[in-house]
């Protein structure tokens, strides 16, 4: 496993820990909205897991807010950083890159 793929799997498990337990001590909060209804439903090709189109909120005292979709936060979990959605722009596949270095800082780790 490379760095960038353990990095992308320690912020799937922070993202996850700060969603099942509230910690007034830290510096950020992490929430989950419901279902977007223009969100692209389906399952991961990876594993099965079925998306619900939900959001998780980052929400950092001070950095603000950053929003990654059910299906961002769970490839994340796969070591992934990207992945093809799709949704098709101009003839081309549109692809979400996320930045993991931005993630880690709103999540208060060391990348």
């Amino acid at each position: 496993m490379n760095e960038e793929s353990a990095l992308a799997r320690r912020i799937a498990e922070t993202i996850a820990e700060a969603l099942a337990r509230a910690d007034g001590t830290r510096s950020y909060a992490v929430f989950s909205r419901g279902c977007c209804s223009a969100c692209d439903l389906g399952t991961c090709p990876e594993c099965g897991h079925a998306f619900d189109g939900s959001t998780v909120i980052i929400h950092h005292k001070r950095k603000g807010k950053r929003y990654l979709s059910d299906r961002a936060a769970h490839f994340l979990s796969h070591g992934r950083s990207s992945y093809q959605t799709k949704y098709v722009y101009k003839d081309q596949p549109v692809t979400v890159d996320l930045d993991l270095r931005e993630l880690a800082e709103y999540l208060d780790m060391k990348a």
